[in-house]
């Protein structure tokens, strides 16, 4: 049995070619490796706003791109072949539910009778509860793949009310739905889902960060160690700046490095928050460097003596879960983090901390206790969480789910 899977992306490919990297790209790419899937359709995330219909234009229908074949086009629509075979992966970009869900149905529904093969077992795999017409197109098996809650989003903030709504219905219609953590399984569970729901947490590409290239950047080379750095979306709903101060004003010796966007970026003018990392990048001791793409960040955590989560507790974080500390124990360094959902299943390998002056000692702990044994450790245990092994998980329950339905 061959599989095409019609993926519902939660960003952009453009995003993903410019070093973007989540877990909807992770398991994108171990899908183009998996040898019973013949076919991919990426389809960039839907806009329905405006503001983010115009930068999709601009970015993935608009422009052209000579590295690909278009194969459809039209003034709000354009599907292009990146990869002709092993297997093949299309691109497809639409701006199309700006005006309506029937409409982008239609849209997708046209490109796919042009591209598709009938022969193929068709999967719909979505990251995207802003709608849910997909369900509604031709398809053998229906995967939803549940990253964060929207709802409690801040940048969702005006749909809550809608993605409630369509929560219930992937609650109700998808036949698989995966979760990256318990607290969202339970969230589903709630919902009236009991059956076919799945826990499988986010994994690490292992190999990416055991590259052993030399690769020097005077941003971070020449930085005073020892380095205690974070990498990731630097925002104001995720991050507690208030334990990162203390960390900062209590370790006036170690250097502070944030790799990653301040997001959103208006939000650091308008935000309550915003004079905590106004504040912040006053210290001597602080050095904010911006986006560094996913293929050099190996060599950038490198630098680190040691890696924080420092996470704040909030509806939002409940239902997350860190790509981050997986990479950094993969890179072999020490981690302290607050107790996020799933840092449970990694507490005897990294140093957790629930109130601020314990974080602080466990920094200098870290640092005491770091060992060849102990980064070692850190390897061994990242990689048995290889997303190589996450999504052999998620096809093995996709083909016993696909054989039932047959």
């Amino acid at each position: 049995m061959k599989y095409e899977v019609v993926m519902f992306n939660m960003s952009n490919f453009s995003e993903w070619e410019k070093g973007v990297t989540n877990r909807n790209r992770q398991i994108f790419t171990q899908l183009t490796l998996n040898k019973k899937v013949s076919q991919i359709v990426a389809i960039d995330y839907l806009p329905f706003t405006l503001k983010r219909a115009l930068k999709n234009y601009f970015s993935d229908i608009f422009k052209k791109n000579d590295q690909s074949k278009v194969v459809y086009k039209d003034k709000t629509s354009q599907c292009s072949i990146i990869q002709e075979d092993n297997p093949k992966i299309y691109h497809l970009s639409t701006i199309d539910l700006l005006f309506g869900s029937k409409k982008a149905q239609k849209k997708i529904e046209k490109i796919l009778k042009i591209i598709s093969d009938p022969s193929l077992t068709r999967i719909i795999w979505s990251y995207f509860p802003v709608d849910t017409f997909y369900f509604k197109i031709k398809n053998d098996l229906t995967v939803f793949d549940a990253v964060d809650n929207w709802i409690y989003h801040s940048s969702y903030k005006r749909w809550k009310r809608r993605l409630k709504r369509n929560y219930k219905k992937i609650a109700n219609k998808a036949d698989i739905i995966f979760t990256l953590n318990e607290n969202l399984k339970n969230f589903f569970i709630l919902l009236g889902r009991n059956e076919n729901i799945y826990s499988i947490s986010n994994g690490v590409d292992y190999s990416h960060f055991q590259k052993k290239d030399i690769f020097f950047d005077e941003k971070i080379g020449s930085i005073i160690r020892p380095i205690v750095g974070y990498v990731g979306i630097i925002d104001f709903f995720r991050l507690d700046f208030d334990l990162i101060n203390y960390l900062i004003k209590n370790h006036p010796q170690k250097s502070f490095v944030f790799i990653g966007p301040v997001w959103p970026i208006y939000f650091q003018k308008i935000h309550p928050q915003a004079k905590k990392i106004r504040q912040i990048k006053k210290y001597p001791n602080v050095y904010f460097l911006g986006h560094i793409s996913y293929d050099k960040m190996p060599y950038y955590i490198k630098q680190f003596d040691v890696a924080i989560a420092p996470y704040q507790f909030s509806l939002f974080t409940k239902y997350t879960s860190s790509l981050k500390i997986l990479e950094y124990l993969a890179s072999g360094l020490p981690v302290v983090s607050t107790p996020i959902a799933g840092a449970d299943n990694l507490k005897n390998i990294i140093y957790l901390a629930s109130d601020y002056p314990t974080f602080s000692e466990n920094i200098d702990l870290a640092l005491a206790e770091n060992s060849s044994q102990r980064r070692r450790l850190r390897r061994e245990a990242a990689k048995k969480e290889d997303w190589k092994y996450k999504v052999e998980e998620m096809m093995e329950i996709v083909d016993k789910k696909i054989n039932e339905k047959k």
